[in-house]
């Protein structure tokens, strides 16, 4: 972990805005649909190393934002996808939409890199200060100008049900807190200001946030064992989805037939049984 930290310490100019990218292009595995949660490890704890060797609150910003613009462009590319619904009218718009909301983005992870800079002035480890900093800008941008709160690091866990019902009681920014600052936790390993040339960090971090998602998996997992199972007497539902496609779904002259195939869908056999349709 130490030489991992020292060779990111030792990067400078482009090369280390560049791995800032790939880190925080790296964390979006953690969300839907492949919810590889140990890669916001890698993410998080690099991202405290590099800001751990950024001596300028503006090399902070810059190792932020890059994270950001990396965390966000591959997050949210398939909002690309709307524009090419109606590609001859709208595909122009594609980049400023999958590049430009990015790098807007991108000044709420800046200004959390330099808050956590900030906050280890006053003693605040570097774990905890970027815990705090980057949780609270994401409680910002979920709530400034009407709010954005998609991709919050606690999303990660939807892949849990039983870690999911700690938002219950701490809500997904608490979620968020917990996760940043158990992902960065390995970046102690490497961070050894005091320690003696050839030691290691403390695993006490480590370990402590391991057991901290184990007992909130557990504590879910008794919530749920006590929950009905939700059936209501007397309702059967029937869902219906045509599946049609985008580029047919709006056209005016195939409106009556896209209502009629709903309720084709509807009628099938088994109908008499049911008690309520949702389309």
């Amino acid at each position: 972990m130490t030489a991992w930290a020292v060779a990111l310490g030792r990067l400078s100019g482009w090369r280390r805005l560049a791995v800032s990218f790939v880190l925080g292009a790296a964390a979006t595995l953690a969300m839907a649909p492949l919810h590889i949660v140990p890669a916001l490890v890698v993410s998080f704890s690099g991202l405290v190393w590099l800001l751990a060797a950024a001596g300028r609150h503006r090399t902070a910003f810059a190792v932020g934002w890059w994270f950001g613009f990396g965390y966000f462009v591959t997050g949210l590319y398939w909002m690309g996808s709307a524009f090419l619904v109606e590609a001859d009218k709208f595909a122009w718009m594609l980049p400023f939409a999958v590049m430009g909301l990015p790098a807007i983005l991108g000044f709420f992870t800046g200004a959390a890199a330099v808050a956590a800079r900030y906050l280890t002035r006053f003693g605040i480890g570097e774990i905890t200060a970027l815990a705090l900093a980057w949780t609270a800008f994401e409680w910002i941008r979920g709530h400034i100008f009407t709010g954005f709160p998609w991709n919050l690091t606690g999303y990660a866990w939807a892949g849990s049900d039983a870690v999911l019902q700690s938002v219950a009681y701490i809500g997904i920014y608490g979620l968020s807190l917990l996760t940043v600052a158990a992902a960065a936790s390995p970046a102690t390993l490497g961070l050894r200001k005091e320690a003696p040339a050839g030691s290691s960090g403390s695993w006490l971090p480590s370990a402590f946030a391991v057991l901290c998602f184990a007992l909130l998996w557990g504590a879910g997992s008794l919530r749920l064992s006590g929950t009905p199972n939700g059936d209501v007497e007397g309702v059967r539902l029937r869902l219906v989805q045509a599946a049609i496609p985008q580029h047919l779904k709006w056209l005016p002259e195939l409106r009556r037939s896209h209502l009629e195939r709903q309720l084709q869908m509807t009628s099938e056999p088994g109908i008499e049984a049911v008690s309520h349709v949702i389309w």
